[in-house]
């Protein structure tokens, strides 16, 4: 997830995960003729193994966030631009309640892993991975969801905003996890990103009982 490393809340807390907006490798567009010039990447394609990164399924707990949670995060971050996670998990059991705090957030030592996953030096990522497991009932797909995004997001994380790195690197330096990816969750995986491809969505179907997977919302 973007920002995997870091401590402060505001680049990992938005709307979309950093895999170019969840959206599965489609066909390229042809070259523009008229462009001759070769633009450095602004990322490396050697191939990346995320095979051996842990992952733990996506944990479950309906009806532990209302529907404000969304509002909560987002005012938070508004308001505290060097908010750390830990802030924000202590901003959501004041605003909230500490049964939706502890949904969001997981340690990545816990059994399962919920929408927002810390270690011990406080540093968290979001795992749309867990969502996934959920929708598709299946933790292989979730499992290969986590670990595309993974790749994807490590990959990209020096290019700008915009750029084609989360579709074009799927087919070199995150070639391998895209197609486990698309073997585990099959013609259903580009529904299973709309409805769990960012924090927001996620929490819904882990923490407030709202799975709409396939709505293509």
């Amino acid at each position: 997830m973007a920002g995997c490393s870091e401590t402060v809340v505001e680049n990992p807390v938005t709307p979309d995960s950093g895999t170019d907006g969840g959206k599965v490798k489609g066909d390229a567009a042809p070259p523009d003729d008229d462009d001759d010039t070769d633009e450095p990447l602004c990322y490396k394609e050697d191939p990346v193994d995320v095979s051996e990164v842990p992952y733990k399924a996506g944990n479950v707990v309906p009806g532990a966030c209302k529907s404000t949670i969304e509002k909560t995060i987002k005012d938070f971050i508004d308001n505290n631009k060097q908010g750390t996670w830990d802030d924000l998990k202590a901003e959501i059991s004041s605003k909230e309640s500490a049964a939706c705090a502890s949904c969001v957030f997981s340690k990545d030592t816990d059994a399962k892993w919920a929408p927002i996953v810390q270690v011990e030096s406080g540093a968290a990522s979001i795992n749309v991975g867990g969502c996934i497991g959920v929708v598709s009932k299946s933790d292989a797909c979730g499992e290969a969801a986590f670990k595309w995004d993974l790749c994807l997001n490590a990959v990209c994380k020096d290019c700008e905003q915009g750029s084609t790195c989360g579709q074009d690197a799927q087919g070199t330096a995150c070639k391998a996890a895209s197609e486990e990816f698309g073997k585990e969750c099959g013609n259903n995986a580009q529904s299973y990103l709309n409805a769990c491809g960012n924090l927001f969505k996620a929490i819904a179907v882990q923490c407030s009982g709202e799975p709409d997977a396939g709505d293509g919302n």
